[in-house]
């Protein structure tokens, strides 16, 4: 059997790790597949170094990447090009986000983070904090890029008779509403975690911890802002970042305006580093809104970290105490000055065994079954021997 996996662009993050566990499950039933992308940033023996995954794959570029300052556009334009490239696959697992002009064969996977058609037709969906201005060339062809998305998405229908998976049950009502589809036609499996818990038992100290690429939509400025108020507290503020990214400095010139002295910033750590961090850590805070799963979170609770984090999208899913979610980052504070009150409400044991459903087992186990299943036989929409 051929397999293809589409993505535009392959990058580290969440993404790359529902990746990284298809394409060994695959490589375990004897497929290597083809990632066919405008971009692959990242090659096997990075992924062995930073992750600890011995996977086997090929990429297959796609050379006409012709609309790089209308990404939206270009999203779509590779969606179109792939058509040119799946002729001879018998399985394309579709890892773009939308299925708009994507060909009706071969058969089809879509693993859904987030449809684009809803951050397209939404553009406010995600709060972005101290965003830099931006420039008016910049802002004419974002909002050129938009409208001309905007346009396309029109003609965008999700194809019920392929399998269409969400990523959270945020985002199954999303795809829902957006594409007028039954909750029969979406599945919901959420993204694989690899954990292993660590002892409840944390130190009793006052550490926050976050994590999460820097980037407007992690809103690490929200997360300095917390902290410039909250000098009884520590924060680890542990990211991905090049020296020269403009956010990330921006971060940093935060810091130094506002003399914060309570904040260490740890950028690009290994995993095990990224592990051991957590674990000094007895608080672990997220700043994303509207996020549709947030695996950090995930991570923070797996190593005994109580969890303060949005009310909003997937977060509520994986913490599912109301006391502990925010929707300002006044009641973010507020939150943090009465933890210790909050902690004789509930216990951490909770949360601490609520998120197995968000092992990588869990995922193996479901994504497995799913390539397995007798419905990929030749009566299945698309599918060619």
């Amino acid at each position: 059997m051929k397999v293809a996996i589409i993505q535009e662009v392959v990058k580290g993050g969440g993404r790359l790790m529902v990746l990284i566990e298809i394409i060994q499950l695959l490589n375990q039933r004897g497929i290597v597949p083809i990632i066919i992308t405008f971009n692959m940033s990242i090659d096997k023996e990075q992924i062995f170094q930073k992750y600890g995954y011995q996977i086997d794959f090929q990429v297959n570029k796609i050379k006409f990447n012709l609309f790089k300052k209308f990404p939206e556009v270009n999203t779509l334009w590779f969606n179109f090009l792939t058509r040119f490239y799946v002729q001879n696959i018998d399985l394309v697992i579709n890892s773009n986000n939308t299925s708009c002009f994507l060909p009706k064969k071969p058969l089809r996977i879509d693993y859904v983070h987030f449809p684009r058609k809803v951050r397209v037709q939404n553009r406010e969906f995600l709060r972005l904090n101290g965003q830099s201005p931006i420039r008016l060339k910049t802002r004419i062809a974002r909002n050129i890029d938009y409208l001309l998305s905007h346009l396309m998405y029109f003609l965008d229908r999700m194809d019920p008779n392929f399998l269409i998976i969400a990523n959270s049950d945020f985002t199954r009502r999303q795809i829902k509403d957006a594409y007028s589809l039954k909750d029969k036609n979406i599945e919901v499996i959420y993204p694989p975690v690899n954990f292993t818990k660590k002892s409840i038992d944390k130190p009793q100290n006052n550490i926050v911890a976050t994590l999460g690429r820097f980037s407007p939509t992690k809103n690490q400025l929200d997360q300095l802002r917390i902290a410039k108020r909250l000098s009884n507290f520590r924060f680890y503020i542990i990211g991905f970042a090049g020296a020269s990214e403009e956010y990330y400095r921006k971060c940093l010139s935060y810091i130094d305006k506002n003399h914060i002295q309570n904040v260490e910033i740890f950028t690009n750590l290994n995993y095990e580093e990224v592990r051991s961090k957590l674990s000094e850590a007895k608080y672990f805070l997220h700043t994303t809104y509207n996020e549709p799963f947030g695996i950090t979170t995930v991570e923070g609770i797996a190593s005994g970290c109580i969890p303060v984090v949005p009310n909003s999208g997937g977060q509520v899913e994986i913490v599912n105490k109301d006391e502990l979610r925010f929707d300002t980052v006044d009641q973010a504070v507020d939150i943090f000055k009465n933890l210790e009150n909050i902690q004789t409400s509930y216990s951490i044991k909770q949360l601490y065994e609520h998120i197995n459903i968000f092992h990588v087992q869990e995922f193996r186990k479901r994504f497995g079954t799913i390539l397995d299943t007798s419905a990929f036989d030749n009566s299945y929409p698309g599918y060619k021997k």
